[in-house]
């Protein structure tokens, strides 16, 4: 069944499958970081969260179901593929999007400008200390570029990074550009986003039981579908009726023996699809329900260069740290 590309969103969960448990959660900050940007958020072809197909839409939708794990160790695969290799037990992983930092003059003299903005960085701690993985992300369909690799080779060398050994690099890109990439910056991990659906299916089917695996695995498939990656059909709804992401499609899914982590997704997942279908649904939590519309956040400018340069991906950050609450 073909459907027309969905209208642009104008509340931030109706393109995010993952949603977070709470709005003092990390997950939320992280993914705040974006959707709250007016700068980017704008009516600029080709930018912003709430456009679908865009890059600043596809990074966190899609790399954002990592959240659906509640024990580290199911990231192992993902660290490991891009040469991070963690030792032992993987005891934290923290990631953050969209993660500005100012740059002090001469500093890179490769680079002119006076901010850089790693697309992700994932912090992790193992047996053998923390590490962090800075990531270059392009949209499926775009290659990286010697600019690219020149903003790439400058992401693990930040002042917030100073204490921090074992720095990686990478590129996250479609299958046809991973050449590309690797002839860039042979010294970069690379990882596709094609690969990253099958990390996410295998880390899931051993993390959860079979029944639970049952739901969450088609709807994994069917996210990347979305973009082109793979080829998914929608499951069918929680509810068993024909709309997704309805009042009855949420309390079937809260019915479930999932983890909450893994409700929140199938709930956001259902609602992604109700957008995607430009169909009517039902907001899935409370507390969602007052988040101001990607018009207003434009009207407001609200968020700050100071709550733009929060370093999220550190397991420091505290939500009494974050000064936007909204």
């Amino acid at each position: 069944m073909k459907h027309n590309r969905p209208a642009e969103a104008h509340q931030w969960w109706q393109v995010m499958p993952a949603l977070p448990a709470s709005p003092e959660t990390q997950h939320h900050a992280a993914l705040r970081r974006i959707w709250a940007d007016h700068t980017i958020n704008t009516r600029a072809k080709g930018r912003g969260y709430y456009h679908w197909g865009t890059e600043d839409h596809i990074t966190p939708s899609l790399f954002q179901i990592w959240a659906i794990f509640d024990h580290p160790q199911a990231l192992r695969a993902l660290l490991t593929k891009v040469g991070a290799s963690p030792v032992g037990e993987l005891r934290h992983v923290q990631w953050a999007y969209a993660c500005e930092e100012t740059i002090a003059g001469g500093t890179f003299p490769c680079f002119s400008g006076r901010i850089l903005i790693p697309d992700i960085v994932v912090h992790y701690e193992d047996e053998a200390g923390c590490g962090l993985i800075s990531f270059e992300v392009k949209k499926p369909g775009v290659a990286p570029n010697e600019k690219d690799a020149t903003k790439l080779s400058t992401y693990t060398r930040l002042d917030s990074m100073r204490e921090i050994a074992r720095k990686h690099r990478a590129f996250l890109v479609d299958a046809e550009s991973v050449p590309v990439a690797m002839k860039l910056d042979p010294h970069a991990g690379v990882l596709s986003w094609n690969n990253m659906q099958p990390l996410l299916l295998e880390a899931a089917c051993c993390e959860f039981s079979c029944d639970v695996y049952s739901l969450v695995g088609p709807w994994i498939k069917r996210a990347f579908a979305r973009h082109g990656i793979g080829s998914a059909s929608a499951p069918k709804s929680a509810s068993g009726e024909v709309a997704y992401g309805t009042e009855a499609a949420f309390e079937a899914i809260d019915a479930t023996s999932a983890p909450l982590a893994v409700r929140q997704f199938l709930k956001g997942s259902e609602v992604v699809e109700a957008h995607w279908r430009n169909e009517k649904h039902a907001c899935p939590a409370a507390w969602m329900t007052n988040a101001p519309t990607r018009e207003e956040l434009s009207e407001r400018k609200a968020q700050s260069s100071a709550d733009r340069r929060l370093n999220r991906w550190s397991p420091r950050w505290r939500h009494s740290l974050e000064q936007l609450r909204i």
